[in-house]
């Protein structure tokens, strides 16, 4: 049995945020996801405004924003014709790029377990749970999903 303070499951964008912020923390966690790699997918994230605002809190920004790409301009158009052009502080990134980027800055001592949540028990103390490959359980005294 492994023994942790925050087990996370699920290695997307939440879930990577979580392990990257929790262990510049000082906090025990591991993260657990079956991708070694974040598979693409056609989706984009769109980051400006105030999230860009939480997003420099974190001391992720840096990283993050390298990876994407600053649109600067927005255009409105009605009925074929541009009626407004805006400046723009949003950023876009495909989601993949950015999962990767974010997975970049956990830091090592944060492990990242490549398999499948198969069961999660609650108990007063701890939770337990077990990996789908069956060989490894862990006892978190929080799971974030």
């Amino acid at each position: 049995m492994q023994y942790t303070d925050v087990a996370i499951v699920g290695g997307g964008l939440a879930g990577s945020t979580a392990a990257a912020m929790l262990g510049r923390a000082g906090i025990a966690a591991v993260l657990i996801d079956p991708h070694t790699i974040y598979p693409p997918e056609l989706r984009c994230e769109k980051l400006g405004g105030e999230q860009l605002d939480l997003l420099r809190k974190t001391g992720l920004a840096d990283a993050t924003l390298r990876a994407a790409t600053l649109d600067g301009e927005v255009w409105e158009a009605r009925f074929g014709y541009v009626v407004a052009r805006k400046p723009s502080d949003q950023y876009g990134v495909m989601y993949d790029t950015l999962v990767k980027t974010l997975r970049a800055q956990v830091p090592p001592d944060v492990p990242l377990i490549h398999a499948k949540a198969s069961s999660i028990a609650n108990s007063p103390e701890r939770q337990k749970n077990r990996i789908v490959d069956g060989r490894r359980n862990f006892s978190a005294a929080r799971y974030c999903r």
